[in-house]
């Protein structure tokens, strides 16, 4: 495998990790809870953009995995926009 692939499985393995840690509870919590909103009424689309836009910034997002201090704010965040209702 050259660099490019061995990037891209960073990549993807990233953002795949960050969605089921983080994205896809946060969605089901939204779920349940009755929020309306683009996420919460189209989820597959919202996990796929979700997984792309992540892979595309994975650099950033391998911080956050790996510290949990980070971690914990940057879930707060993403509960705090996931929660909003239209």
């Amino acid at each position: 495998m050259d660099l490019i692939g061995y990037y891209l499985l960073f990549a993807f393995s990233t953002s795949l990790t960050a969605c089921y840690v983080w994205f896809w509870p946060l969605l089901q919590k939204a779920m349940a809870q009755g929020v309306k909103n683009a996420l919460t009424k189209a989820p597959i689309l919202g996990i796929v953009i979700y997984i792309l836009v992540t892979a595309i910034i994975a650099p950033v997002i391998v911080l956050p995995i790996l510290v949990p201090k980070m971690g914990e704010n940057f879930a707060r965040g993403l509960e705090r926009e996931l929660l909003k209702s239209d």
